[in-house]
């Protein structure tokens, strides 16, 4: 078991290293300043960013420990799942809460305490619609009478809902070396 947890726990360390090689690798494709925030770099580029992959790992995680052939891991997350109901503070408390904001909350709550699957591809779809969420609000807020960075980026240089691009004439690189020099 601890040879898995440090498997575990070097896997995340070493895909955390990559993922900012690749923010680092991404900002100079662009031709930005190192300072611009990760969220318009990985839109610019069509990336998730990296707390959607976490949060999916976990559930996979969670789906992969109750299909496990060794029982002593599925009654470790039984009663892990028991303790979530007092105490805030074990793995599968957190995950729960994480699931706030998700519009099948409540469904992916309920599958996680019973101990059953959670189905991926409407996690997947529901957790995609909520990391969107930003830019939907975005594109109905005015650069000038809101003072969001994430508002005045998508009018300047981001899609809107019917998907038409707002500054056709940009690339997206000139755009966001447009918008860091804003900043």
């Amino acid at each position: 078991m601890k040879s898995f947890i440090r498997r575990t726990l070097d896997f995340f360390s070493f895909f955390l290293s990559l993922w900012i090689y690749l923010w680092l690798a991404l900002r100079r494709i662009l031709g930005v300043k190192n300072s611009t925030t990760n969220w318009a770099v990985l839109r610019e580029c069509g990336q998730e960013p990296l707390q959607f992959f976490w949060f999916l790992a976990s559930i996979r995680l969670f789906n992969s420990m109750l299909d496990s052939n060794s029982e002593t891991l599925r009654r470790v997350l039984k009663a892990d799942l028991y303790l979530a109901s007092f105490h805030s503070s074990c793995w599968s408390a957190q995950v729960s809460n994480a699931f706030n904001g998700l519009q099948s909350s409540a469904m992916f709550k309920q599958k996680m305490l019973r101990a059953t699957q959670v189905p991926m591809q409407e996690f997947i779809c529901d957790l995609r619609f909520r990391h969107l969420k930003v830019w939907r609000e975005a594109d109905f807020s005015c650069p000038r009478a809101v003072n969001k960075k994430a508002v005045t980026y998508h009018k300047w240089c981001g899609s809107s809902e019917s998907g038409l691009e707002v500054l056709h004439f940009l690339s997206p690189p000139t755009c966001t070396r447009i918008w860091t020099n804003m900043c």
